[in-house]
């Protein structure tokens, strides 16, 4: 990657600055700020061109301020004895982000990651991005992500443009680009081939986040559906999807102490768009012309529904207490809020207290699939979630958390019934005390894991439990010297089989130099015990040393494993890993 900055110069009073970033790959990007800030994206043609434009005045250069940090580090691997290494044996990153504040409130924030890996990913490595915030407008270039509303826009990460814009109680604003790379298949791998994806969204409303509101959204999005894709063959190759949602999201303050807040939304997904079409008749219903444009109903479409609702009761300072539902029906699907997990029905209650001593929350709730019956059966799963933190004395708190899950699901035949159990429960209690001027901190933790099957078939095989105790003391020492040691034992035991994992760690940190020298070692061994022994060795070294106060650093850490088998693997009786890493960094 090739980073190159245009000085700057002053024309007619105003001021502009231009940036120019290029991958490894000849895609490059021309940022400029001034009276028009615009940039674009140039690549093959497989790479869709991407051209955004920023708004940006700067009226002097007294008042332009620019903070940031950036990072160079080389990284340097080798191991012994396993089948493949898990990381490169030479890796070169850079990461940076920068945010320049103009004269009259504009701020500009820039972002890139490169790394000498970036090949094979639906998103690169190598990206830049730039999202510029001038008083109640903000733009997105390049790289960005965005979140409209639960159920549409979420967690796509997109390469392209966007635009938010909330002057007072209005709310406008608009995301397109690229969600999805095209992926070349390969064969020694298994890995199959992704299709491009492009996706555009708007939004309309009044209200702000906090208060009242009633937000509108509208997303499409498509694979490119330009037949096979490179390296894999026909018959594998995944079918081009095509997808429509709409939503509608609204809050309602109720006074001062109630609040409802919730979004339903509707959905077309058609999961092969060389499907035939279907017409009116067949649907029969009419389906407007914007509609059709948009999204075309075809053999493979499915329509369905969503909604999440929660009313929020804040009676006092110190307490609340939150009744949430979802509905995500089997056939709701947006492509930008690819996590959603479909064919759901829940509802919990989750109240919470807090004082300055006392810290309880509580979940507590049922979920069900097969929400349209057309399962062959019901998995329903009973939730109960309590935490509590009680700070006893200011030398001592004691924190606590037990879980329950049961899952059902009823069958006519009992060896094809679900019905489980997991439980969970901890305790740690905290202790600190002091020594003349020496800081103890003692801390234990018991943990224990519980999952019962009760299938007349798995059961047996199925059930499992654990149980785990770790002791932490660590001592603060007044010149800079800081000392951990930590012991832990694990059992457990699966289908009349028993595993125990024992481990003990030692750690130190040290500063000199007026804290400006950072040096730190540990060391961990681990025994595992199953029908065999294995052990384990685990060293790290790092140190940091600050050139000046605020600015520059250099960074160093190696890491060594060696791992031993009780019994021979394969032709391996072990393996040893190495990983060494060099750095700088600035921050200004």
């Amino acid at each position: 990657m090739r980073l190159a900055w245009v000085p700057i110069m002053r024309i007619h009073r105003r001021w502009a600055v231009q940036t120019v970033l290029q991958d490894s790959g000849g895609h490059a990007a021309a940022l400029g700020s001034g009276r028009i800030l615009s940039a674009t994206f140039l690549g093959p043609p497989r790479l869709l061109s991407t051209v955004f434009l920023l708004g940006a005045i700067a009226h002097n250069a007294e008042s332009q301020r620019v903070t940031g940090s950036a990072s160079l580090s080389a990284e340097f691997y080798q191991q012994t004895g396993l089948p493949e290494a898990r990381r490169p044996a030479q890796l070169l990153l850079a990461v940076g982000s920068m945010n320049f504040t103009l004269a009259n409130g504009v701020t500009l924030p820039l972002s890139f990651y490169a790394s000498t890996e970036g090949a094979g990913y639906q998103q690169p490595f190598n990206q830049f991005g730039a999202s510029p915030t001038w008083g109640w407008a903000t733009a997105h270039g390049g790289y960005f992500s965005t979140e409209l509303s639960e159920l549409t826009l979420q967690s796509a990460r997109l390469l392209g443009g966007g635009l938010e814009l909330q002057p007072g109680a209005f709310r406008a604003a608009m995301a397109s680009g690229i969600s999805q790379q095209t992926v070349r298949a390969d064969s020694a791998t298994g890995r199959l081939g992704v299709r491009q994806q492009s996706l555009s969204a708007f939004q309309i409303g009044l209200g702000r986040p906090g208060g009242a509101l009633v937000w509108f959204t509208m997303l499409q999005a498509e694979d490119d559906n330009a037949g096979a894709i490179p390296g894999l063959p026909p018959t594998l190759t995944p079918t081009p999807q095509q997808n429509l949602v709409g939503s509608v999201r609204f809050a309602l303050p109720i006074r001062d102490k109630v609040a409802l807040e919730g979004e339903v939304a509707a959905s077309g997904y058609s999961e092969d768009t060389n499907a035939d079409e279907l017409s009116d008749e067949d649907l029969g219903i009419t389906v407007p012309t914007f509609v059709r444009s948009m999204m075309t109903p075809r053999s493979s479409s499915k329509f369905d529904g969503a909604g999440v609702a929660s009313l929020r009761v804040t009676p006092s300072d110190q307490f609340n207490v939150a009744l949430s539902g979802r509905y995500v029906g089997p056939g709701y699907r947006s492509l930008g809020a690819p996590q959603l997990e479909v064919d759901v029905r829940d509802i919990t209650i989750n109240p919470r207290l807090q004082t300055s001593r006392l810290a309880l929350s509580a979940s507590v709730g049922r979920r069900q699939n097969n929400v349209a019956g057309t399962r062959e059966s019901t998995t329903s799963r009973a939730i109960l979630d309590l935490s509590a933190l009680v700070q006893a004395t200011d030398q001592f708190s004691v924190s606590t958390q037990f879980t329950n899950y049961g899952m059902r699901a009823p069958s006519a035949n009992d060896t094809l019934a679900i019905d489980n159990i997991s439980r969970m429960a901890s305790v740690t209690p905290l202790f600190q005390f002091q020594t003349g001027t020496w800081t103890h901190n003692l801390q234990v933790s018991l943990s224990l894991q519980d999952y019962t099957d009760r299938n007349i078939l798995t059961g047996s095989l199925a059930d499992n439990r654990t149980t785990g105790v770790a002791g932490t003391h660590t001592l603060i020492l007044g010149n800079g010297l800081t000392l951990s040691t930590t012991a832990s034992d694990i059992r457990g035991e699966t289908g009349g089989e028993s595993t125990v994992i024992q481990a003990l760690s030692e750690a130190l940190s040290m500063q000199f130099l007026r804290r400006r020298l950072g040096i730190s070692a540990s060391g961990t061994y681990t025994r595992t015990v199953t029908s065999q022994l294995d052990t384990g060795i685990n060293g790290q070294l790092r140190a940091s040393y600050r050139i000046d106060p605020r600015h520059h650093q250099l960074q160093f850490s190696t890491n060594y494993r060696r791992y031993d088998f009780g019994q021979p693997r394969g032709t391996s009786n072990g393996y040893t890993e190495m990983q060494t890493r060099l750095g700088y960094s600035l921050s200004f």
